[in-house]
């Protein structure tokens, strides 16, 4: 049996109209024996036997608003999202 996830990923450049711009976001529950292809995978340990993949990143539970771990491992994310999103592409922008 496979699993497959999908999502879309919008990277708009900025809204400079009046009009307002609603955005949403999805999180969705990936099981341990589903492999990132195209860039690292990246996991909030939520319940359960913890992850052991060896070529992942665990990230941690911001403790507080702002927490500067939680805000350099969202760096670690962004940088890791682009990659997947823009794997292939010629052009490529930042988050």
């Amino acid at each position: 049996m496979s699993i497959h996830h999908g999502a879309v990923i919008h990277g708009s450049k900025p809204n400079k109209s009046k009009q307002r711009r609603i955005g949403f976001a999805l999180q969705s529950y990936i099981p341990p024996g589903v492999e990132q292809v195209i860039g690292k995978n990246m996991w909030m340990h939520i319940r359960g036997k913890q992850r052991q993949d060896s070529d992942g990143v665990s990230m941690h539970r911001p403790q507080y608003d702002m927490d500067l771990r939680s805000v350099a491992q969202r760096k670690l994310a962004y940088e890791n999202y682009s990659k997947i999103l823009y794997y292939g592409a010629k052009t490529k922008r930042k988050y």
